[in-house]
C-alpha cells in the first residue's frame, strides 16, 4: 500500500496518507493490545428503502422495531477483538475509525473542528490511530498523537503488504 504524504501537524499529531485502500486492509493499523474501538457516523444502510430492526428509542436498544428506513447512521463502540471480527463485512464501505486505549465518554466530541482540542481529547483518551477513509479504494488520512505511534501503524500496514 502506498504511504506519502506524513506530515506533523500544528496541533502536534502525526498523520500519513495511505492507499487506495480499503477497511479491511486498514484493519491491521489498529494495535491489537488496544481495547477500544469508536467507529463513527457508520452509515450500514443508506440510498434506497430497507426492512431492517431498528432500536426506536434508547429503551427499545435490545427489543428493536421493524421499520423501513433508507438511511441509518450511527456511533458504535466495540472491543478490538470485536471490531476485527466485523472488518470482512466492511469492506464495501468508508470509515471514520478511532482506537483508545481509555474507554471514551458518550459526551466527547472527537469530531470537533479546532485542532487543538480535539487533539487534546485525543491525547485524553489515549488514541493509538485515527483512520479516516471517505468511501472503500480511496486514500486514509491516518493520524496518531506521537510519532511512534504513527510508525507502528504503518509498521503493521506493511507488515501484511508484503
Amino acid at each position: 500500500m502506498r504511504v506519502w504524504s506524513r506530515n506533523t501537524l500544528e496541533n502536534g499529531l502525526f498523520t500519513a496518507l495511505v492507499g487506495p485502500t480499503t477497511v479491511p486492509e486498514l484493519a491491521v493499523a489498529l494495535d491489537p493490545e488496544a481495547p477500544f474501538v469508536l467507529m463513527s457516523d457508520h452509515t450500514p444502510i443508506a440510498g434506497g428503502w430497507q426492512d431492517v430492526l431498528v432500536p426506536f428509542t434508547a429503551r427499545q436498544g435490545l427489543q428493536p422495531v421493524r421499520a423501513t428506513v433508507r438511511r441509518l447512521r450511527f456511533d458504535v463502540l466495540l472491543e478490538t477483538a470485536a471490531f476485527l471480527g466485523l472488518v470482512p463485512d466492511l469492506a464495501g464501505f468508508g470509515a471514520t475509525i478511532r482506537q483508545f486505549r481509555k474507554r471514551p465518554r458518550a459526551d466527547v466530541d472527537f469530531y470537533d473542528a479546532r485542532p487543538g482540542p480535539r487533539a487534546a481529547k485525543y491525547r485524553a483518551f489515549d488514541l493509538t490511530v485515527s483512520i479516516e477513509l471517505p468511501h472503500a479504494h480511496e486514500a486514509a488520512l491516518l493520524a496518531c498523537v506521537g510519532e511512534a505511534e504513527l510508525q507502528a501503524a504503518l509498521t503493521r500496514i506493511a507488515s501484511v503488504d508484503g
